[in-house]
Order: structure tokens, then sequence, then C-alpha cells
């Protein structure tokens, strides 16, 4: 990740390290929502800046210069589903989030048969 030149360029700007540490709470984000690099608050609810602003504990204006920088640099990008990642397969190992969403699935519709 440190390799990374657009990671370069936030890190040497205004609030670089707020921003970096914003990236890296997306990525997690992301990873636990298991949507293909989406991140929402629900299922049907997308992140607010406010909401990422309370979440992360940083102000919304630094939320917004992260969200605004990311979307310059091409790392995300938001449409009416909400915050999408760009290149998430590139973050992570899609394979074991593939196992996880199916493995949920599977328990969901178990459960569902059961009640």
């Amino acid at each position: 990740m440190f390799e990374d030149e657009k990671i370069d360029f936030i890190q040497s700007i205004p609030e670089g390290d707020s921003l970096l540490v914003i990236w890296v709470r997306l990525l997690t984000l992301a990873g636990k929502c298991n949507e293909s690099g989406y991140i929402f608050l629900a299922e049907t609810i997308p992140y607010t800046e406010e909401a990422l602003s309370y979440k992360f504990k940083k102000s919304v204006n630094v939320v917004k210069l992260a969200l605004l920088t990311f979307q310059n640099l091409n790392m995300i990008e938001t449409n009416q589903k909400g915050i999408h990642l760009m290149n998430w397969r590139k973050h992570q190992s899609l394979d074991v989030l593939d196992k996880i969403r199916e493995k949920e699935q599977a328990r969901v519709r178990k459960q569902i048969q059961r009640e």
C-alpha cells in the first residue's frame, strides 16, 4: 500500500495523515460490508459525510476533503448505491470474501427454512 504513488501524494498534502487513516478505515469498512467495494451504513442506507465523520472521529471538513481527494485520484466513486472503492480487487482477497458471503447466505437460507 505504501509503495503506491497516490498514497505518496496523499501523505504530502495538508491533513495527509488524517486522509490516509480515513483511506485505511474505508478499506476496512468495505471489507466488512463485503459488497464488492461498496460501503454503507445498512444495506439500503449509504454513508453520508456526517456519518463517516462520526464513525471515523474526524471533522466533517476533513472527511469531505478526503472523499474529494479520493474521487479526484479515482480511488472512489459515488453513485445511488453509495461510495464505491475503485480497484477493490487490488486491495482484497476476493475469493475469501466470496466464501464468507456464500456462507452467510447459506446460513440465512437455513434460518429462514427453520422459521
